[in-house]
């Protein structure tokens, strides 16, 4: 135990929460919006000490074309390939 009161953590949660959310918000149509937008959301994620260093061209590349992956498959085919255990013997 630290001493953090209950009411230090569960502020510190709603902050983490609201962080989430508002990731999936800007992310939401990130597979309609051009290549430009999508690198600077990227930037702005990923970026907050403004590290000029990093590749986002790269990043964006990646992100884009892990979208397109997982449109084309399904749970089913991760399923199949026993990608994931389900505990189930």
């Amino acid at each position: 135990e630290l001493g953090y009161g209950d009411m230090t953590v569960n502020k510190k949660m709603k902050i983490i929460i609201n962080k989430f959310y508002s990731i999936l918000v800007d992310f939401r149509d990130f597979n309609n919006i051009s290549f430009k937008n999508k690198a600077k959301l990227v930037k702005n994620l990923l970026n907050p000490f403004n590290d000029n260093s990093l590749d986002f061209h790269a990043i964006t590349n990646y992100f884009d074309n892990f979208g397109k992956l997982i449109d084309l498959i399904s749970i089913n085919d991760i399923h199949d390939a026993n990608l994931i255990d389900y505990g189930s013997s």
